[in-house]
């Protein structure tokens, strides 16, 4: 039956929650869904209030969820932009505007269908599978950023280690992780809101295949895209956070434009600027986009609002590459990372593939010609490493990341071809889809309690016992000599130790290689390795300003 009666603004008592001493495992869980309730959940059912009868009940408190971490960033990176610092009172604002004007309005959530029960247990297995993975090189950055975020109480314009480096890293991810980490009091919490992020990745994409062709398809859709493709595991594991939020927005996206007598330009917006702060590639996503001609007139105003909405982020971008930098990126990423056809099947998998394209002869026109852009786009980005065709960026489009991307589209496809060809058996196919993903699931690394950060490495929860001992004996201000700047645990000082290192794991494109002379002391060390109680070697280690070496 529908849910008419719903009193928004009592769900703000559940703030009392985030007055009570943290300490306990329970209480922090409280304060988690109390942030989630009151930070995203009543800022998003109130600006979505026009789509809640285009979902059902539990489809519809996501998509709520969703739109209100859309506005979070959007929010919190302007109040950054305008030099405020977010506390618990800044952060409940928009929540109680949102639950009396909800109320006002008499916003309804709609009926429930248990078929999206099926949804929930795939969520729920997704984050069970994924909560406990290993973060990898990846999550050292991000730690380094949400640690920041959270000393500042803002986004940062700078690295607090390195105040010469300007911070220009898209902090979508990272103000969601900043402010629940903010509210539990509870540190690390990367790898368990990535996870959720993942289970966000099924649902929006079930809103998106249904708003477009049937339930059934949405269904598959979310199935393929947690348990069918690799990707979205990948990332997880890998550490690479902003990924998946681009794979939640994407389809958020679609779902907006294919919702009927929807015109909101401003919610529109909001989304595609969340993308664009939460991920550099969503700008690739326009592409595709641009195709929808018959939307032109809600399309154009909602991309110049959006770039409005995402002048805080953009203002940041440094878009001029010293020579040096190109070459580096050249060898270290773009080389090596080539297309090979080999990429479409180690990394969307064979089976999903050719269900992606023969599932395009059940799309209608007007979805035949988006998706075929979307996927063909990626594919020309990623094609043109094996030709060295060079355009501006050229040198920052990696194709194994293009391949990864592909695979939203491609299984969306897919979806709709399991959906009609399996027709009552359906899931007989869906199965066989999922099967060869099992054996990713069950060997990839899983953590245990560090020192400091979650491992299963034996050999980085030695570090930590370093980085410790750094913390426990060193000042904030001491220069330390690593290793290497990516691939060591001692690259991980900068994020849990705070402290200053000669090469450290930063956003490559904030140009750290060159305004830190990367390349050039990078080839100097390896005279101190050869002579280290030289003259060369300790004048060296003084120009530096080193204090301590960490090997």
């Amino acid at each position: 039956m529908d849910i008419t009666k719903v009193r928004y603004s009592l769900i703000l008592l559940f703030g009392f929650v985030f007055f009570i001493p943290s300490g306990s495992f329970v209480v922090a869980t409280a304060k988690a869904c109390a942030a989630f309730a009151l930070f995203y959940f009543l800022p998003g059912v109130f600006l979505s209030k026009k789509l809640l009868d285009k979902c059902n009940l539990l489809s519809g408190s996501v998509l709520a969820v969703l739109v209100g971490v859309c506005f979070h960033i959007v929010y919190v990176y302007f109040l950054g932009f305008c030099g405020i610092s977010f506390n618990m009172y800044v952060l409940l604002a928009p929540g109680i505007v949102c639950a009396v004007l909800a109320d006002y309005y008499k916003v309804q959530l709609p009926k429930n269908d248990p078929r999206e029960l099926y949804l929930v247990l795939a969520g729920v297995i997704f984050f069970l599978l994924t909560y406990n993975l290993a973060p990898g090189e990846d999550a050292n950055g991000h730690l380094m950023v949400i640690t920041m975020i959270l000393e500042e109480n803002s986004v940062p314009v700078t690295y607090t280690l390195y105040p010469e480096l300007s911070l220009s890293y898209h902090m979508g991810f990272h103000v969601i992780v900043s402010e629940i980490e903010y509210t539990t009091g509870v540190g690390t919490l990367l790898s368990v809101t990535g996870s959720l992020f993942g289970v966000f990745v099924i649902f929006s994409s079930y809103l998106c295949v249904k708003s477009f062709y049937t339930e059934k398809a949405g269904l598959i859709s979310g199935i393929l895209v947690g348990f069918g493709v690799l990707p979205p595991l990948y990332y997880l594991s890998y550490g690479a956070y902003a990924s998946i939020v681009l794979f939640v927005i994407q389809p958020l996206v679609i779902f907006l434009l294919y919702s009927k007598d929807f015109s909101g330009v401003p919610l529109l917006s909001l989304v595609l600027a969340a993308g664009v702060m939460s991920h550099s590639s969503f700008l690739l996503f326009w592409i595709p986009l641009l195709t929808f001609f018959e939307k032109y007139k809600m399309l154009i105003p909602s991309f110049v609002l959006s770039l409005v909405l995402s002048i805080p982020h953009l203002v940041r971008i440094q878009s001029s590459y010293s020579l040096q930098e190109v070459v580096q990126l050249y060898h270290l990423w773009y080389v090596p990372e080539v297309f090979r056809v080999q990429m479409v099947a180690e990394r969307i998998g064979l089976l999903v593939f050719v269900c992606g394209i023969l599932g395009f002869i059940f799309l209608k026109r007007r979805e035949f010609i988006f998706f075929l852009v979307w996927v063909l786009s990626l594919l020309f980005l990623a094609l043109t490493s094996v030709v060295d065709v060079e355009f501006p960026f050229w040198f920052v489009l990696f194709a194994n990341r293009l391949v990864d991307f592909m695979v939203i589209p491609l299984a969306f496809v897919a979806s709709i071809f399991v959906s009609e060809i399996g027709k009552k058996k359906y899931y007989l196919l869906v199965l066989l889809l999922v099967l060869p993903l099992v054996p990713h699931f069950y060997s990839i690394p899983r953590s245990s309690d560090g020192l400091l950060f979650p491992t299963d490495s034996p050999e980085f929860a030695a570090d930590q016992e370093g980085i410790v001992w750094l913390l426990q004996n060193t000042d904030e201000s001491v220069i330390i000599l690593n290793d290497w700047w990516t691939g060591t645990g001692s690259s991980w000082i900068t994020s849990l130790g705070m402290r200053r290192l000669i090469f450290p794991f930063l956003y490559v494109h904030d140009h750290f290689l060159d305004i830190l002379d990367i390349p050039e002391k990078s080839r100097d060390i390896l005279w101190v390795g050869l002579t280290p109680d030289s003259e060369e070697s300790h004048e060296l280690l003084t120009n530096w300003g080193v204090d301590y070496i960490f090997l």
